[in-house]
């Protein structure tokens, strides 16, 4: 469950689908596309259509002329071990200062670029929820991707994507694939926008604020019927907590400003010496006022009439 606030926030979760969990990636096709799809190599089908009213938009990446159906099924099938990996999914917070349209060229571009990068398949799909929650908004993307190097002449998968396999090149790599989802949110959002996100851990970004705790499907329905969860008491307790944090930190700006202000003042009522003063030796003078009581130098506008 993505925490519901209007202002864009950092969320990237990266999952492996696994065979040996009895993980399915025509199911996960499903589930995100909204579609209800059978996997020839298992024989099962999987109904998600009546779940299609948050679906804003869904595509394949980097594979044409193969149904969604098909491609999952070919990921399946390459895999022969009990315990393989066949696929590969993101889910990440869409911007609430961009429109669907933004949103969906977000989405897609990076979907585009993760493909190009690893040589995959990808499957994109754009989920909104609005009108059950009222102004509260909960906008993500699902990017779904194989495991195995996708080939678009012979429609069919070849080599294993071992980038993600290997443990430390592995962290490196989904570093990158976070770090990479950063910048392009932080490039979509309007010039109007002053907050960027950042892939950082909250504990470095805000020493002192909660993280909140990530909610399952089952946790997030009882939630938000009211039933309460342990996780959730938490998460409005660590809500609560990181509001004051947030007001002291803006108390303490203010304080900030106001001491910048009085030193300043204190500066240019200081009698002038005797003897011609430039500007620049003025200038000098509040420079170490403002600097003795930890400014950062002179601030425009800062003395009003």
């Amino acid at each position: 469950m993505l925490l519901y606030c209007n202002m864009a926030i950092f969320h990237f979760h990266l999952n492996t689908i696994c065979r040996g969990r009895g993980e399915n990636a025509v199911a996960e096709a499903a589930y995100q596309s909204r579609e209800n799809l059978t996997c020839p190599a298992t024989d099962l089908e999987f109904r998600e259509a009546e779940k299609e009213e948050d679906l804003v938009k869904s595509a394949i990446i980097g594979a044409t002329g193969v149904t969604r159906s098909e491609l999952w099924s070919l990921a399946e099938t390459a895999e022969r071990r009990k315990n393989a990996v066949v696929g590969r999914s993101i889910k990440v917070a869409l911007p609430f200062e961009l429109n669907e349209d933004e949103n969906w060229e977000l989405l897609v571009g990076y979907a585009k670029h993760l493909c190009k990068e690893l040589g995959v398949a990808g499957d994109v799909a754009y989920h909104a929820k609005r009108e059950e929650f009222g102004p509260e908004r909960n906008d993500h993307g699902h990017i779904l991707f194989s495991s195995r190097v996708w080939d678009d002449v012979a429609k069919r998968f070849g080599k294993k994507t071992r980038e993600l396999d290997i443990p430390r090149l592995g962290s490196e790599v989904i570093g990158a694939m976070r770090k990479d989802w950063e910048q392009a949110v932080n490039s979509a959002l309007p010039s109007w926008c002053s907050k960027k996100v950042s892939c950082a851990p909250l504990s470095v970004q805000k020493p002192g604020f909660l993280v909140c705790l990530h909610l399952g499907t089952y946790a997030s329905e009882a939630d938000r019927k009211g039933l309460g969860t342990p996780e959730g008491a938490y998460n409005d307790l660590a809500k609560e907590h990181n509001a004051v944090m947030e007001e002291i930190e803006e108390e303490e700006r203010q304080i900030a400003s106001i001491k910048r202000r009085m030193a300043l003042l204190k500066a240019m009522e200081t009698p002038a010496p005797k003897g011609p003063v430039t500007l620049l030796e003025r200038t000098a003078e509040v420079e170490i006022a403002l600097k003795a009581i930890g400014g950062s130098g002179l601030e425009t506008n800062t003395i009003r009439p």
